[in-house]
């Protein structure tokens, strides 16, 4: 499984439309198994559905994210949990302990 998260020194980036990295976590039987920096290319809707198809990505955990993005991201295959904040790694392992909090919330209008 590839888990994309909207990244910024540490944390997670607060829009994904806006984010510049993705850290992408590769994850085997519940546990983190590497991690890769991924530059984004351009801005908006299509860069981050591009990205999560251009790299296979299953989960996409970001800060916030409009409807019409997460409706595009989710028909890519990609499920997405919106509105997470703090650090990245952190989020990475309450998605896989099944506790992160505020999971596939839209908060932008």
């Amino acid at each position: 499984m590839l888990i994309a998260v909207s990244y910024e020194d540490g944390k997670i980036f607060s829009n994904v439309g806006d984010t510049e990295q993705f850290k992408v976590y590769e994850v085997e039987e519940g546990a983190i198994t590497g991690t890769e920096l991924c530059e984004s290319r351009g801005n908006g809707r299509e860069m981050v559905v591009a990205f999560v198809m251009q790299h296979d990505i299953d989960v996409l955990i970001c800060g916030r994210i409009c409807d019409g993005a997460k409706e595009a991201v989710e028909k890519a295959g990609v499920e997405v949990c919106g509105c997470v904040e703090g650090v990245a790694d952190e989020a990475v392992r309450a998605y896989l302990d099944s506790c992160l909090e505020d999971c596939r919330t839209v908060v932008c209008e």
